[in-house]
């Protein structure tokens, strides 16, 4: 899962999650089989995860690192709308702390 690759990524197991930016579950009303809001209700129930992606502040070898981990857990990896924003804002914290950032993608497809 994302959160045992942060655990077993970060110095001691150490880090501090960041909050994601909320954004609209389902602009587009998107269905298929089932409705996209009702598999983002399971896969939150299933996962413990608001989205696919986790952000994550820590040191690595001492270095203070900004980490971006996506839960194929959660829908596959699937990259909606909260899991872009979710990346951008990864991103954005490690250039205003200036710090590297690695991330972790794992999606099917």
């Amino acid at each position: 899962s994302a959160k045992e690759r942060l655990k077993f990524f970060f110095d001691d197991g150490k880090y501090e999650t960041l909050d994601n930016p909320k954004v609209m579950q389902d602009p587009l009303k998107f269905r298929d089989e089932k409705r996209y809001v009702d598999r983002l209700k399971d896969a939150k129930a299933k996962t413990g995860l608001e989205d696919a992606i986790i952000n994550a502040l820590g040191t690595v070898e001492g270095l203070p690192v900004v980490v971006t981990v996506q839960d194929f857990a959660f829908m596959g990896g699937s990259l909606g709308m909260a899991a872009g924003d979710a990346i951008v804002h990864g991103f954005e914290v490690a250039l205003q702390r200036k710090r590297p950032l690695i991330l972790f993608a794992a999606s099917g497809g």
